[in-house]
C-alpha cells in the first residue's frame, strides 16, 4: 500500500518567485504578505535543505525568514 503523505499547512502552487526588496532596518529580504514568505521558506525547504520559518517583524512589520526558529 502506498503511504499517504501529509499536505503543507499552505497551497504553494501559486508561490512566484517575485523580486523582493531588502528592509531598511534589519537588511532582511521583505515578503509582502504570509503566504509569500511561507512559499519562499518551503521553497528553500525543498531546494536546500535550510530550516527557515517566516515571521512578521514587530518592528518593521515586514515579512522575513528566519532559521533561529524565531516564527
Amino acid at each position: 500500500m502506498a503511504r499517504r503523505t501529509r499536505r503543507p499547512k499552505y497551497d504553494y502552487r501559486n508561490y512566484e518567485r517575485t523580486p523582493v526588496e531588502k528592509c531598511a532596518t534589519t537588511g532582511k529580504n521583505i515578503y509582502p504578505s504570509a503566504a509569500v514568505a511561507q512559499g519562499a521558506a518551503w521553497q528553500a525547504r525543498k531546494d536546500h535543505g535550510a530550516e527557515v520559518d517566516a515571521y512578521q517583524d514587530p518592528e518593521c512589520g515586514h515579512w522575513h525568514l528566519t532559521s533561529s526558529g524565531q516564527g
